[in-house]
């Protein structure tokens, strides 16, 4: 949409035939007023002006519903202006101020450089901007990224004071500020675009990114307040002078984030940060009405200039259900799309540090949720270019395989693993893929020795009725009932190793004395895996862990002799033994019923709940990874950053990171529902639908995923160019579960 003065001057020049050394210019002023310059040789009737203008007004007005009154309209001859000095001003694609944005009706701006400008906000001083600033800064650098600090608190200038040792360093540290460097460009006319004496490096220690800093002076002075009314008078076309800034960090330095620290409050520099230089905003706010307020007008504002990339924090939070609650409550009055409150929590040790930027985890932790909103900002521009040019349709039209796989949940894996969950409640059948007989190995330390002990999961899962059978009757004696169930669970096991344990036990002890061997053995060949060979110093004794899938008709029909049958098991084997542990899968709906006879086993019970980490692992198995190689090697210069060794999974005979299988998923679902604003992550929004909707069996979610991405293959014009599923067609997809 062409703004007001730019179509104005349009009609002007078409009626009116200027041409050569003629020109027009429309301004609006921060009230609506519209004021008209011509400079022609032709005979121009005023009023004539005046008529065309007041029409194209009233059309422009019912269109946009903008309120816009006619201001002053002089014309002049060539000679006239020349005499007069009256020279036609040069406009900026950008906005200079926030009254121009009062009127305007902007088209969504996006930044064309690959280099993030991001102005850190606030409408009132002292809520923390500058630390929120520094700290997600280095945790930027921490995963690897090139940052610059830019300071235009132009008023009220604190980087220069918080970095001063490497500020006034005689050798690495800077000559003057930004201030004295657009006065020396724009005021003295100085051509020279050098900016080594403005920026140094903050020097951070162990971090693979860097930080540089130009701030905003070296030393307070007369001269610099004098600088800056010179500069407020003179109106610098701000956009031009930062332009031989960013193309040097960019090139020179290769910067990958641009960090201004802007004034607060509606200012020149304030919206010279906001409504120009930058491609995106976080706004910090005390939990306050006037800061609510404030910032709802700023949003507008930013509206209004086309600048709809933002996330908001509210700092200095009283840790407490209290604070919390009253933080919520005042961002809730704000008036915008993002869903959830980024808290800053008031912490004592930023109060008190006098060195930064603080490292420690305790304060490092409330702005993990900005850097990681700032960092998917360059992997959604990844996926849109990746995407580009036919890739999309490709993917989408070969992009899940044909047959249906399942996953073995995360619950269920647990259950297996922990002794302390001897109850497994289910709700579907799908629920418990994936439990089976299998061996494991864990180590134990034994007299500060690290062993290796073998643990052995038998389960009934195919065979139940025997063992529920069993199970229900009435026992004298428990252990003859433990012993009978265990070696029918070994004997219809399909484990390669149920030889190891053979089927025919006699008693506890005989069972104890074969994992004790089992132990010594594994031991005994162990010696290749750095433990020492000798296990005559250590009693160590292998695992042994039988699950029994308890059969619905058979507890209906005796729930209680069921009940205390397994509690006895219990007691006997896994509490006595520690090593042989009895657990049992139970239907939900079938053990609920009982509550009242199951109530001794208070702890020991563990509900089936899907996770993200389930629907991701689901997600992973029935997608078609080798359509999405091209994928993985176009990510494959990715360099990532991690304190700890990253897990690696195996799908389809295709190993990959955990930092891999994020950036799949994030292409084909999406990184976050709206790109625009911090939102949470389509993942999540995935698993709430399904928390929301438990009675939905979680497989089914492969069904609505398919025909998502056969509706997007319709419907390419309203489709999200940055992941193959757009967020919107699966919301329908998954409402119509």
């Amino acid at each position: 949409m062409k703004k007001i003065w730019e179509e104005l001057e349009q009609i002007i020049i078409e009626k009116y035939q200027i041409s050569g050394q003629e020109w027009v210019q429309a301004d609006v002023s921060k009230r609506g007023k519209i004021h008209i310059t011509i400079v022609s040789d032709n005979a121009i009737p005023k009023a004539e002006v005046r008529s065309l203008i007041e029409a194209s007004i009233a059309n422009y007005q019912e269109a946009y519903q903008e309120e816009y009154q006619i201001g002053f309209i002089d014309i002049f001859t060539i000679e006239r202006a020349k005499e007069y000095n009256i020279v036609k001003t040069e406009k900026k694609s950008g906005y200079a101020s926030w009254s121009d944005a009062l009127y305007a009706a902007e088209e969504e701006q996006t930044s064309s450089s690959d280099m993030q400008v991001i102005s850190f906000y606030s409408y009132k001083g002292g809520v923390g901007r500058t630390i929120a600033l520094i700290e997600t800064a280095y945790l930027l650098a921490k995963a690897g990224k090139r940052i610059l600090l830019l300071d235009l608190d132009i008023e009220a200038p604190s980087l220069h004071n918080i970095f001063a040792e490497k500020v006034n360093h005689p050798a690495r540290g800077v000559q003057y500020g930004i201030v004295e460097y657009l006065y020396r460009k724009t005021v003295q006319k100085q051509g020279a675009s050098d900016i080594t004496p403005i920026f140094c490096s903050l020097e951070l220690q162990n971090v693979p990114g860097e930080i540089y800093l130009i701030p905003a002076l070296k030393n307070m002075s007369k001269d610099y307040l004098y600088q800056i009314e010179r500069l407020q008078t003179l109106h610098f076309q701000e956009q031009d002078a930062f332009k031989d800034i960013f193309d040097y960090v960019k090139v020179v330095l290769n910067v990958d984030i641009i960090m201004i620290d802007t004034r607060a409050g509606f200012n020149k520099w304030g919206s010279l940060s906001l409504l120009t230089l930058s491609d995106q905003v976080i706004f910090i706010a005390y939990a306050n009405s006037e800061n609510v307020e404030g910032l709802n007008t700023a949003f507008e504002l930013l509206h209004n200039a086309g600048k709809k990339r933002y996330a908001v924090a509210m700092s200095k939070v009283v840790a407490s259900n209290e604070g919390l609650a009253k933080a919520k409550a005042l961002f809730s009055d704000l008036f915008i799309p993002q869903e959830q409150l980024i808290p800053i929590y008031y912490k004592e040790e930023i109060a008190l540090s006098r060195e930064y930027p603080i490292v420690s985890q305790n304060v490092l932790e409330a702005y993990h949720k900005l850097s990681r909103y700032i960092l998917d900002s360059d992997r959604i521009s990844r996926n849109r270019a990746f995407l580009a040019n036919g890739m999309k349709q490709h993917l989408l039209g070969h992009l899940f395989l044909p047959q249906k796989r399942f996953t073995v949940l995360a619950d269920v894996e647990r259950f297996s693993r922990r002794k302390t969950s001897v109850i497994l409640k289910y709700t579907y059948p799908e629920e418990l893929y994936g439990l089976k007989s299998i061996k494991r190995r864990k180590i134990v330390t034994i007299n500060q020795a690290w062993i290796p002990i073998p643990v052995y999961i038998y389960t009934c899962m195919e065979q139940e009725a025997g063992c529920s059978a069993l199970l229900a009757e009435k026992w004298d004696d428990i252990e003859e009932a433990g012993i009978q169930l265990l070696n029918m669970t070994i004997a219809d096991s399909d484990a390669k190793n149920k030889n190891i344990i053979s089927a025919g036990n006699k008693s506890i002890q005989e069972i104890l004395a074969c994992l004790r061997q089992i132990a010594s053995e594994a031991y005994a060949k162990s010696g290749d895996d750095g433990f020492s060979p000798d296990f005559r110093e250590f009693d160590a004794i292998s695992e042994l862990r039988i699950i029994i899938s308890v059969s619905d008709k058979v507890f209906r029909q005796n729930p209680r002799q069921t009940i205390e049958n397994m509690r006895n098991l219990i007691t006997k084997f896994n509490q006595e033994t520690e090593v042989i542990q009895f657990k049992f899968v139970v239907n939900a709906a079938i053990w609920d019923e009982y509550q009242e006879s199951a109530a001794g086993f208070k702890g020991m019970i563990q509900e089936i709940n899907i996770c993200e980490e389930d629907i991701r692992k689901f997600l992973m198995l029935n997608l078609n990874l080798p359509e999405l190689k091209s994928y993985q090697k176009y990510i494959g210069g990715i360099e990532t950053v991690s304190e700890e060794r990253e897990m690696k999974f195996r799908f389809q005979d295709i190993q990959m990171t955990q930092t891999e299988m994020r950036e799949i998923i994030g292409l084909v679902l999406g990184i976050r529902q709206n790109v625009r604003v911090y939102s949470s992550s389509v993942m999540t929004c995935i698993y709430r639908k399904l928390q929301e909707n438990p009675e939905r069996k979680y497989d089914r979610l492969l069904d609505a995923l398919k025909i998502a991405a056969e509706t997007e293959l319709l419907h390419m014009e309203e489709a999200d160019s940055d992941r193959l599923l757009s967020y919107h067609t699966l919301r329908a997809e998954l409402d119509a579960l």
